[in-house]
């Protein structure tokens, strides 16, 4: 309670959208008593909404079947092909009221540079084939840069509700909702983008299995 109460003085605030997990296994591993405060401050209308962020498909089926979650944060990109046989149950899910909100979709950074050593350290030896097919979609988009390409895709997706993007200077958050202004991909485009993915390994995709 006291923990509770000193992010409320410190945000100088009586009520918070959503406090999430920030690990899946944290629900699960010994938090009911976390989870059961957290229930209770929504009661009481200190908060809205209960999180938890998801790294792997199967704490996503998980997540997605949880009564008690209301929003998951879940890592995509237009590379990433690792949800489509979830997204069904995405759909399902959130015509229940549930949020989906999406995060590193620049792949932590590693879709703005073509450096060969960074995508090697992200157990990628050859991304030749990679830049290839971004470089298509690139002229068939009429997307100005990958970064344009990169917002432009996640922002047209339908089940996506949310999405959290870093930055470093004032001049990106600039740039980056400039890109969000722009017209969206359309649905006919987005299907073909979708289905002719490149099958990129789950190393890649993965930020945590990446060599430090």
């Amino acid at each position: 309670k006291k923990f509770f109460n000193k992010i409320f003085k410190n945000l100088n605030t009586d009520e918070i959208y959503c406090l999430s997990f920030h690990r899946f296994n944290l629900i699960i591993n010994s938090n009911q008593l976390i989870l059961k405060y957290l229930l209770y401050l929504k009661k009481i209308n200190k908060i809205k909404k209960i999180g938890v962020s998801i790294s792997n498909y199967a704490e996503l089926n998980k997540a997605i079947n949880m009564k008690h979650i209301d929003l998951i944060q879940m890592p995509f990109n237009i590379l990433d092909n690792r949800w489509k046989d979830l997204i069904n149950n995405i759909h399902k899910a959130r015509s229940n009221g549930k949020i989906f909100q999406v995060r590193s979709i620049f792949l932590q950074g590693l879709l703005l540079t073509d450096k060969k050593d960074l995508w090697l350290k992200a157990n990628c030896a050859d991304n030749s084939e990679i830049f290839k097919w971004i470089k298509k979609y690139l002229r068939i988009t009429k997307s100005k840069n990958i970064k344009n390409l990169s917002i432009r895709y996640v922002n047209s997706i339908d089940w996506i509700d949310s999405i959290v993007i870093g930055f470093n200077a004032k001049q990106e958050i600039i740039e980056n909702l400039n890109y969000f202004k722009n017209k969206k991909i359309s649905n006919k485009l987005i299907k073909k983008i979708d289905k002719n993915k490149l099958k990129i390994n789950n190393k890649i995709l993965d930020p945590s299995k990446w060599k430090l």
